[in-house]
């Protein structure tokens, strides 16, 4: 089996002239190829197509390096901006280097911080939007005596909801208009609720469940507070170090080449 994590000795898929084309470097292009693409590789027939791919980038390059592309001048700027930018990236990850977050510092930030890991109040309902309310007050009636929430949500309500008889899921303060929003977290869970009006009409509503706010637990939000903190580190380090290279290479800025 082609497997991405094996330990293999060196495996030759095909030469071009001298060169070998390996397993190993088959495989260091699969694990680096982007999501999107991820499917054209799959199987044993993407593998084939990756493997044409790979011989045919080697007979470019021998081609290349046989009429002297490489010497030419425009090859050679494009090498030195390429090189350039490497150099960058690379010295970027050398300051980078020893940087990182301890378990203190993650749960010092987390008890300094609760309220960003706080999630607010939700509810989970559903609802019947209609145009005016004596049409909400017809629908609420044919609900009392007798028809399901659900089904008179898929035959009058006007709201694309009312596919799935009306539910709304969950869904926090601040995320609905006002009016509809204190009216489903005052409502008392199971009753059938409305007419309330709103900008988009008339609504009934049904809550099923409230969900009280509630603090994320640590081990939930641990990644993303590592994540944080290393940036704002990496960053404290990267700005640190350019202005003390400002002092060794003077620097100058035209601004009216701006505007």
């Amino acid at each position: 089996k082609f497997m991405l994590g094996d330990k293999m000795e060196k495996v030759v898929l095909a030469t071009v002239g001298d060169v070998e084309i390996t397993k190993e470097q088959m495989i260091n292009i699969l694990r680096n190829i982007p999501q999107e693409h991820a499917a054209s590789v799959a199987g044993e027939e993407g593998r084939v197509r990756l493997l044409d791919e790979m011989i045919a980038g080697e007979l470019l390059y021998l081609d290349a390096k046989k009429n002297g592309l490489d010497a030419e001048e425009n090859f050679q700027k494009i090498l030195e901006d390429t090189a350039r930018t490497l150099l960058q990236r690379y010295a970027v990850n050398k300051l980078f280097e020893g940087i990182e977050v301890s378990d203190d510092e993650i749960s010092t930030h987390y008890d300094e911080n609760r309220d960003q890991y706080t999630e607010t109040e939700k509810a989970s309902a559903k609802h019947i939007l209609v145009d005016t309310e004596e049409k909400a007050l017809e629908v609420k009636q044919e609900i009392e005596d007798g028809k399901s929430f659900e089904d008179a949500a898929k035959e009058h309500s006007t709201c694309p909801s009312k596919e799935r008889g009306g539910e709304l899921g969950e869904f926090g303060r601040g995320q609905m208009v006002k009016e509809f929003e204190d009216a489903a977290f005052d409502a008392t869970i199971g009753e059938l609720v409305g007419p309330v009006q709103t900008q988009f009409g008339f609504h009934l509503l049904i809550v099923d469940a409230v969900i009280p706010a509630a603090v994320q637990p640590l081990e939930q939000v641990k990644d993303a507070i590592q994540g944080q903190l290393a940036q704002a580190k990496q960053a404290d380090v990267y700005f640190k170090a350019v202005d003390e290279l400002k002092k060794e290479y003077p620097v100058k800025v035209n601004p009216e080449a701006l505007k």
